[in-house]
Parts: C-alpha cells; sequence; structure tokens
C-alpha cells in the first residue's frame, strides 16, 4: 500500500474511533441528565476499562494539599424551607437529645461554627441534627458538615443504582419510588464502585459480591433498623439482615484510628496518601447514633482525625470525589410532591435519588408513613 494511502488509511480508523467515542459517550450523559458532566465523564472512562486513566488524572488532579489559610465561611445550605418540625425546636425534649456542640478548632470561630440544629423531626421530635466546622487547624480551608441521626426512630433501605450494584430486578432501585416519598426523610450516598474494592453485597436477601469479614459494613434488618459495624466482630451475617454493604475495611475502630491495621487498602489514593478530594463516611457514635460527614479536601488521614472530632466509635468511609459525597433532605413531608435540599454547598443535584441515581444511596423514612413491605 502505498505511503500516502495508508496515512490516510490510518487518518480515517483514528477519525472513526473518534467519532464512536464521542457518540458512546455523549449518549451515556444523556441518559444520565441527574449526573454532572464531570462525573458521567469519570464513570463512561471506567465502564470502558479507562480506570487506570481516571485514576491517574484524579491523582495528579488533587495532590496538593488544601490551603492552610482559615475559610471564611462554612457550607451548610440555610434555605428557610428546612423539613423542620418547629414545635419540636423548643421543646425540652429537643434540648435533652441535641449532640453536644464541638468546640470550634479555629479561632476566631464562625457564626454557628460546632453548634448543632435540628434538621429533620418525625412525630414532633426532632431524629437529626446538623452542623459544620473547620475541623483541622493545620488545614484551615478544610471544612466538613455532619449529620448526627437518631435511627432507632427511622427506617432504612438501600437502593441500588443502575450501575453500582445493577445486576436487578431490585424492589429498592434507582429512585425513591412515589409511593415511599411522603416518609421520605433523608438520603445520602453509598460506597465505592466494585472495580475499586474487594468488599461484600448483600442486599434484599441476595448476595451480589461475598461479605467478608473485618470489613466495615452497614446493616439493615426487615423491620428496617439499621447501625454500622465490622463483619465477623461486632456484626454477623447471621440470617437477620437483609442489607449488609460493605466498603473497604473501617477508617475508626474501637474509638481509634484505626488505617494503619489495612496496609495496601485502596482508600481512594494512588500516590501514598496525598489524594486530597471530598470524602464521605459514616459512623457510630458512643451514645449509639449514626453520624454521616462530608469533608473535604482531605486525604484518608485528615479524614480519620476529622471522624475522631466527631466522636465516631466505629466510622465507614463511603464515596468520595465531588460531587458523589451528598446527604439531602427534601420539603414537604408528608407530600407525595418532595424536592431535595442539600446539606452542603458543595454537593449537587438535589433531586439525584428521587429520579435516576446510577450509583446506591441510602435513604431514611418515617415509619408512620411508610406503607407496610414498600421499602425492602
Amino acid at each position: 500500500m502505498p505511503k500516502r494511502k495508508l496515512i490516510a488509511t490510518a487518518i480515517g480508523l483514528i477519525g472513526l474511533f473518534a467519532t464512536l467515542t464521542i457518540i458512546s459517550l455523549a449518549s451515556y450523559v444523556l441518559r444520565h441528565r441527574d449526573e454532572s458532566l464531570q462525573t458521567n465523564t469519570a464513570a463512561w472512562a471506567r465502564n470502558h476499562q479507562l480506570n487506570f486513566v481516571v485514576d491517574r488524572l484524579e491523582s495528579w488532579l488533587h495532590s496538593g494539599p488544601p490551603s492552610a489559610k482559615p475559610a471564611d465561611s462554612l457550607s451548610l445550605t440555610t434555605e428557610p424551607s428546612l423539613p423542620i418540625d418547629t414545635p419540636s425546636t423548643t421543646s425540652p425534649n429537643t434540648k435533652q437529645q441535641s449532640p453536644a456542640n464541638i468546640a470550634p478548632v479555629i479561632s476566631p470561630a464562625l457564626k454557628d461554627e460546632g453548634t448543632w440544629r435540628v434538621l429533620a423531626s418525625v412525630g414532633g421530635q426532632p431524629v437529626m441534627w446538623s452542623t459544620s466546622i473547620r475541623p483541622l487547624a493545620s488545614l484551615g480551608s478544610v471544612v466538613a458538615s455532619a449529620v448526627v441521626i437518631d435511627h432507632t426512630r427511622l427506617t432504612a433501605g438501600l437502593f441500588k443504582g443502575t450501575e453500582i450494584p445493577g445486576s436487578g430486578p431490585w424492589n429498592n432501585y434507582k429512585r425513591v419510588m412515589p409511593a415511599a416519598r411522603p416518609a421520605l426523610v433523608a438520603a445520602f450516598n453509598g460506597g465505592f464502585r466494585f472495580n475499586h474494592i474487594k468488599s461484600g453485597y448483600l442486599s434484599e436477601g441476595r448476595i451480589v459480591r461475598p461479605l467478608i469479614d473485618g470489613e466495615a459494613t452497614f446493616g439493615i434488618r426487615a423491620d428496617g433498623s439499621s447501625t454500622v459495624g465490622i463483619l465477623g466482630t461486632d456484626m454477623f451475617n447471621d440470617g437477620t439482615w437483609t442489607t449488609l454493604r460493605q466498603n473497604l475495611p473501617p477508617v475508626i475502630q474501637d474509638g481509634e484510628i484505626s488505617i494503619a491495621r489495612y496496609p495496601g487498602t485502596y482508600w481512594g489514593n494512588e500516590l501514598h496518601n496525598v489524594t486530597y478530594v471530598m470524602r464521605s463516611a459514616i459512623c457510630t457514635l458512643d451514645d449509639g447514633r449514626l453520624l454521616y460527614a462530608a469533608v473535604g479536601d482531605v486525604d484518608i488521614n485528615a479524614l480519620a482525625n476529622v471522624l475522631l472530632l466527631f466522636g465516631c466509635r466505629t466510622a465507614m468511609q463511603l464515596d468520595i470525589n465531588k460531587p458523589l459525597p451528598q446527604f439531602v433532605t427534601f420539603t414537604r413531608p408528608g407530600e407525595s410532591k418532595r424536592d431535595g435540599i442539600l446539606l452542603d454547598k458543595r454537593m449537587g443535584n438535589p433531586n439525584r435519588y428521587l429520579n435516576n441515581a446510577t450509583k446506591d444511596f441510602f435513604a431514611f423514612f418515617d415509619p408512620a408513613l411508610l406503607p407496610a413491605n414498600l421499602v425492602k
């Protein structure tokens, strides 16, 4: 074949490949309009065996530590329509149940820094409280937002995304079903994509991936009660759990940082723990309540220190990289038409869990409003 024709053929093949790639990516983005372009591009690349490219790019983009200069604002949203039952916010019971405020680390403190406010109520009593704080004196630009959850008065469910875990059909699928929406109190993100972890996954009584003892685990029983623990240590697959979602070993164990106990773990860092991104976690507190935290931008070690500041007893890292960490409450409790309210201004798409989620997520419901056996 003449050289000129060979070059023309090569250019044609490259052009064809580029065109097919653009069509494939565009089609993926259009099918997942509830996600950002950045999230869709990364997910599309991982679905096409380009994990190493995405990992290297993320590590390169996020290898620099956050600024030591203190942030001049916190990140909690301030919408006036938060689903707070007003009478409960002034009752003596509210004051007794509110978590202890966290002493600001950086001086001077910002307004309401470390002070818990009622975020959601059920039956006239608060079940969620939120706060925001600059938790690291040496990295003052880092801001953490957190929610304490009284899960004993709520029904939990794990909803499966179209891609993580996929492999349906599922009862709890890519969105909160319309019949459950009047009871919906809050929802938040699940864990890593499967290509990054070996951890197990059981939901609706079906094993998607074999469970692993020693892994941090979010468990839900048939009655909707839930907890976070370590499989094989303080929780066991004894047939009482309908959901056991694992995501790496524990970050905090017995109230101490446990990262060093698990060498070689992929915490979301390719360059020796120097990937600084938004990270999320769920943990149990000493009083038995749960705490969700979103912290950014930090590496795994900084996340662990923040979780200790919040009082975590057993902690499980969840998803990382904006805008995947996300905690949402909802307007108009008790009604069918709901709109999401983001916990933190750095989070995106408040209605993701009402529309079309590609990755799994957890949701909490008011059991008095939730039809029996609707959420599995």
